[in-house]
């Protein structure tokens, strides 16, 4: 669970980032000032990370439950996770997000 909290928080803020600076770009005047990282940049960053622990998170998650089911065999069936469901679609609407700040110049 702290891998879904820890993804979503980097997904969100880094949209926030880009939908703030976006805010600002269009309130004033165009500045063309040369930088190394935009608010884009930044953004996009913040959100790919997110998505990519959130992926990585879940085949880590995968791979224990396929370990703990081989290591425990008597031990019943072992219920699927909703923490695994929500992941899956943050990943998901992360994802979303990640192609929406690149198609939008």
């Amino acid at each position: 669970m702290a891998w879904v909290r820890t993804s979503t928080s980097l997904i969100s803020f880094g949209f926030t980032i880009y939908k703030f600076f976006q805010y600002l770009r269009t309130d004033r005047t165009p500045q063309d000032v040369e930088r190394l990282v935009g608010p884009r940049g930044v953004a996009l960053v913040m959100i790919g990370i997110g998505v990519g622990a959130l992926v990585l998170a879940t085949i880590d998650y995968r791979q224990q439950m396929a370990a703990l089911r081989h290591q425990y065999p008597n031990h019943g069936p072992f219920r699927e996770s909703i923490a695994l469901a929500v992941a899956s679609l943050l990943a998901g609407l992360g994802g979303a997000g990640f192609v929406l700040v690149v198609l939008r110049k």
